[in-house]
């Protein structure tokens, strides 16, 4: 009875092997496929229609207003405050170039935030398109997509049957062979402890790069605040620090499909389970694109951005202790006249 249980629980947790291998498997391909940008995804930035198709022929359509069109509005007293400051300035400092800044980005910025969100929605359909190439870039003239990112499953002891679109467990390999042994049940446990990480990591990257086409939206909704504060001398750094964000989210989609494609070449690493780990590691590093490029980029640009910081604050401040002085130049002068009476 004892062994007929044992039995029972290891074609259970076999078949769970199964079925999160399979998932997996689809979280691999969700991961590039899922955020790639297209009309549909830019119409809560710019506006239109949304269509909601449901089971059994229904549909919702929604006119959205366009969350772009909507902080720009809101935005405009800001930019009101900007230019104003900038103003007074500039007239602090008789500086010509205060002026034309001020006045240039109050009649520019908002044109210019439309083009800037234009040219960021093609830049991201380009890299989309580029991340695309790199993971067909080892595929013949009949392989799919499919064909080619199934070597990564290789490094996991995993097969892809394109005919019948199903992930395979090769009992080749000792953690698999362990799993399908009915002679030793308990040996099942660590197979299976091993697919559920392979499982949690293919959903983590698939998470992350929908993280990341979510956050370059809300970046391309918040630019009105980037492009705005361009009017101020001082709060320039804005836009800096927005278009270095929107850069190192943009290149992190391309950089993780060059990881995967990398990682696929480790199969030649001696050892079922040494292969497995360098399978976890490749997707672990391609799931950890988006934050790491947030941080390099953000690090390598944050002297220049308190540099920035710090020469607007210091000709603030000369620009004022040379009106005291100027002020005090006059008043001499005119103690000077009352004196002589």
């Amino acid at each position: 009875m004892f062994d007929a249980w044992g039995e029972s629980i290891q074609q259970l947790l076999y078949g769970s092997i199964l079925g999160f291998a399979e998932s997996a498997w689809a979280f691999m391909l969700a991961a590039f496929r899922v955020g790639e940008l297209d009309s549909s995804w830019w119409v809560p930035v710019i506006g239109g229609t949304i269509t909601t198709e449901v089971d059994g022929g229904a549909t919702s359509v929604v006119e959205h207003p366009g969350m772009l069109n909507v902080m720009v509005r809101a935005m405009l007293p800001v930019l009101a405050i900007f230019v104003t400051l900038q103003i007074i300035l500039s007239a602090a400092r008789s500086s010509s170039a205060g002026f034309l800044r001020a006045l240039g980005t109050a009649v520019f910025s908002v044109p210019a935030t439309y083009a800037l969100a234009g040219v960021m929605y093609l830049v991201m359909s380009a890299v989309d398109r580029l991340t695309i190439w790199v993971l067909e870039a080892g595929a013949g003239s009949g392989d799919s997509q499919e064909v080619v990112m199934s070597a990564l499953l290789n490094l996991f002891g995993l097969t892809y049957n394109p005919e019948n679109d199903e992930v395979l467990l090769d009992e080749n390999y000792e953690q698999w062979a362990m799993a399908a042994n009915e002679g030793d049940p308990g040996k099942v446990i660590l197979p299976w402890i091993a697919m559920v990480i392979i499982w949690a990591l293919c959903l983590v990257m698939m998470g992350m790069m929908i993280f990341r086409t979510v956050v370059l939206m809300l970046m391309a909704v918040f630019l009105p605040i980037a492009t705005f504060s361009m009017a101020l001398e001082g709060a320039k750094a804005i836009f800096s620090k927005w278009l270095s964000m929107v850069v190192a989210l943009i290149i992190a989609k391309p950089l993780a499909a060059a990881v995967v494609m990398t990682g696929m070449s480790l199969g030649a690493t001696q050892g079922d389970w040494e292969k497995m780990v360098a399978g976890l590691i490749v997707v672990a590093v391609a799931a950890a694109a988006p934050i790491v490029l947030l941080g390099i980029i953000a690090f390598a640009t944050g002297g220049a951005s308190d540099q920035i910081e710090r020469s607007a604050v210091s000709g603030g401040q000369s620009a004022m202790r040379a009106g005291r002085g100027a002020a005090r130049s006059a008043a001499r002068p005119a103690k000077r006249a009352v004196g002589m009476r």
